[in-house]
């Protein structure tokens, strides 16, 4: 045969080949397939891989259409819970006296904002608004009428901000309230003795005392008893 011509001959079958080739890799995956021709009566055989058997070099999985990789990062649909909340017990001079839930790192203040805010005659300064709260407090804000400094208005497991149970006198010594002085402090008040003490823990046991000026309604205590000690008591 022609040496030009078998040559051309060659090439054609060589180029066959890899059209071959090219096209099963083209269809998908599929087993290994090997090519078999004849040249000048020389058997020749080629080899075509699966496409989804190939890798990289290094050994990693080579992605493929439709085939899904699995994300080796952090779930991100892990449900984290909401921050815990503290429960906060505000009364006294506030809008809406209760309970209120706030986020850890709350403060006095968020917790009077919770509650409304301060009611009209709130003494708004005798509370440290930017004191942190904690779970369970209490926040008693008082009256214009009060005589409390700073640190009053804060109560953890008392009855009175301020004050603890028992104890009618607030953390500076000033005046005693009769909402939670025991029996014992109110006779400490001039022309109050045992038995009025007594009415009064009475009265209070039925309403709390909303005012001062209120106390007259306990029997006994009338406008020139009031005079006495309206300067000594607060609610």
């Amino acid at each position: 045969m022609n040496p030009i011509k078998t040559k051309c001959i060659r090439i054609s079958v060589i180029a066959a080949a890899f059209l071959i080739m090219a096209a099963a890799y083209l269809t998908g995956p599929g087993k290994r397939t090997q090519t078999t021709f004849t040249i000048d009566g020389e058997e020749q055989s080629m080899e075509s891989a699966d496409p989804a058997d190939l890798s990289s070099e290094d050994g990693q999985e080579t992605a493929s259409p439709g085939k899904e990789v699995p994300d080796s990062g952090p779930d991100s649909g892990e449900h984290r819970p909401d921050a815990e909340k503290l429960a906060v017990y505000v009364c006294g001079h506030v809008v809406s006296p209760g309970v209120v839930f706030l986020k850890e790192g709350s403060r006095i203040c968020d917790a009077v904002a919770a509650a409304g805010g301060f009611a009209p005659d709130a003494s708004q300064d005798s509370v440290n608004l930017a004191m942190p709260v904690s779970d369970g407090l209490q926040i008693r804000v008082p009256g214009k009428n009060e005589t409390v400094n700073a640190a009053a208005g804060i109560a953890g497991g008392t009855n009175s901000a301020g004050t603890a149970q028992g104890n009618g006198y607030p953390l500076n010594g000033g005046r005693i309230n009769i909402n939670t002085a025991s029996g014992e402090e109110l006779q400490q008040l001039p022309g109050i003795g045992k038995s009025r003490a007594e009415d009064i823990i009475a009265y209070r046991a039925k309403k709390p005392f909303d005012s001062i000026e209120e106390i007259m309604k306990v029997p006994g205590i009338k406008k020139g008893a009031f005079g006495k000690i309206k300067d000594r008591i607060a609610v």
